[in-house]
């Protein structure tokens, strides 16, 4: 957070593995510590790095945790940003839409996290040109977002500059410059 990431990641991977040799490899603890060197790894540009820990850590989390698991869930959405931020749109969207069905079936179709994996499936429809597609599922997350949390919630505006933003890129200016 104070920008010193160089100095983070030693101690990201030493409390990795110290976590796996004192608590073991499937413990939550070192779960928790793989993900964050691997998002370390991520803000570092260290992609394929962190692609091959958000692997691991999704499998162990399966394995331990199983499939349905709140912490799975999350640890699936983070190896979908993995390959987002990788430029691999089909392997993050796949994920992406799993990840969503999972939480609507687990969680709910209200549930805030089910929300934002929908919003996420949105994001990359958008990002892959797949705009036709993306514009109704934002249109979804906004109207579930007002019915859900309300009107001036934070997460019902960004929705809300998020399906403004779809209209712009499909050029319909009227409906952005409305919401």
């Amino acid at each position: 957070a104070a920008g010193r990431l160089a100095d983070a990641m030693p101690l990201y991977e030493r409390v990795l593995a110290d976590r796996s040799a004192v608590l073991g490899a499937g413990h939550p603890e070192s779960l928790a510590a793989r993900a964050s060197l691997a998002q370390a790894y991520l803000a570092a540009g260290r992609v394929d790095d962190a692609i091959a820990l958000h692997k691991r850590n999704l499998a162990e989390r399966e394995r331990v945790q199983g499939p349905d698991h709140p912490d799975t869930l999350i640890a699936r959405g983070e190896l979908a940003d993995a390959y987002r931020s990788a430029d691999r749109p089909k392997e993050a969207t796949a994920l992406y839409e799993r990840t969503l069905a999972d939480r609507e079936r687990v969680q709910g179709s209200d549930h805030p996290d089910t929300l934002t994996a929908r919003a996420s499936v949105a994001y990359a429809y958008r990002t892959s040109g797949r705009l036709k597609q993306a514009i109704p599922v934002y249109e979804h997350v906004l109207a579930d977002r007002e019915r859900v949390q309300g009107p001036d919630h934070p997460d019902t505006m960004t929705a809300r500059g998020n399906l403004a933003y779809a209209w712009h890129s499909a050029r319909r200016p009227k409906e952005a410059i409305a919401l």
